[in-house]
C-alpha cells in the first residue's frame, strides 16, 4: 500500500506581521548522514514567499524541524547597507540555536500541517579576541573561522575574520556554539575566492555576551 504524501505549510513574519525581505527554509530529521547517526537536512534549502509563506517538498510521516534563514525587512528609518548583517536571522522553530533545544512537527501520511512562524529578533554580539603567535603572522593570510554548531549534520556554515598584524581580530556573531579554528588562506583566486591552505587546530565557544576576548595558539 503507497502511503500519501505530508506537507508542512505555513508562514513566516517578524514582530510587527511582516514578511522577511528574503528567507529560507530548511527540513532537518533524524537520520544516517554521512555515516553518522544524526539530525541532518533532506531535500536541500527551499525558498518563502514574497509574503512569507512556504511549501515543504512531499514528505514521508515522521518527526520534522524547520530551520529558517534570511533578512529582515529595513526599518524605514534605517540605511540599508549599514544595518544589513544586524538583520540577518538563523534559528531553528520555535527560537532555538541548536535542534536539540528545538520543537519538532509530527506528520502522518496525507496530513497537512499548517505551521505559523514568528521571527525572534536576531541577537548579534560584537566579540574581539587575540592570537597568540607562535610563530610571525606579517605576510600571512591568517583568518579566525567560525563554523556555527547546530546540531545539524554536517556542518550549517559559518563565517570568519581576518587575523591583524598584532594578531588582533574583531567582528560580530549571532549568538550560540560555534568551533573556532585559525586558517592559513590561499590567496584570492579569479573569482573572489579563498580556501584554507591550513589549520591550526579549533576550540569550543559559546557567544552569548559583547566582547569575547577569545585567545587562540598559532604554532
Amino acid at each position: 500500500m503507497t502511503i500519501p504524501d505530508a506537507f508542512l505549510i505555513g508562514k513566516l513574519v517578524d514582530e510587527n506581521g511582516l514578511p522577511p525581505h528574503s528567507a529560507s527554509f530548511t527540513l532537518v530529521t533524524e537520520g544516517e548522514f554521512h555515516g553518522q547517526h544524526g539530525f541532518g537536512r533532506i531535500q536541500g534549502d527551499h525558498r518563502c514567499g514574497p509574503d512569507g509563506t512556504f511549501t515543504s517538498p512531499p514528505l514521508r510521516p515522521g518527526e520534522y524541524f524547520l530551520r529558517f534563514l534570511g533578512i529582515l525587512r529595513a526599518p524605514a528609518f534605517e540605511e540599508e547597507r549599514e544595518f544589513k548583517q544586524q538583520r540577518v536571522f538563523d534559528f531553528i522553530y520555535p527560537n532555538a540555536s541548536t535542534v536539540t533545544e528545538a520543537l519538532p512537527f509530527e506528520v502522518k501520511g496525507g496530513e497537512t500541517v499548517n505551521v505559523d512562524v514568528q521571527i525572534p529578533k536576531p541577537v548579534w554580539f560584537n566579540i574581539a579576541g587575540r592570537v597568540k603567535m607562535g610563530s610571525p603572522i606579517e605576510q600571512r593570510n591568517v583568518h579566525v573561522m567560525f563554523a556555527r554548531n547546530m546540531g545539524i549534520l554536517p556542518d550549517v556554515g559559518g563565517t570568519g575574520f581576518p587575523v591583524k598584524s598584532d594578531g588582533s581580530f574583531e567582528g560580530m556573531l549571532l549568538g550560540g556554539s560555534y568551533a573556532a579554528s585559525l586558517h592559513e588562506m590561499t590567496d584570492p583566486e579569479p573569482s573572489g575566492y579563498t580556501r584554507s591552505a591550513k589549520q591550526f587546530g579549533s576550540t569550543v565557544v559559546i557567544i552569548q555576551r559583547d566582547t569575547l576576548n577569545l585567545q587562540l595558539l598559532m604554532l
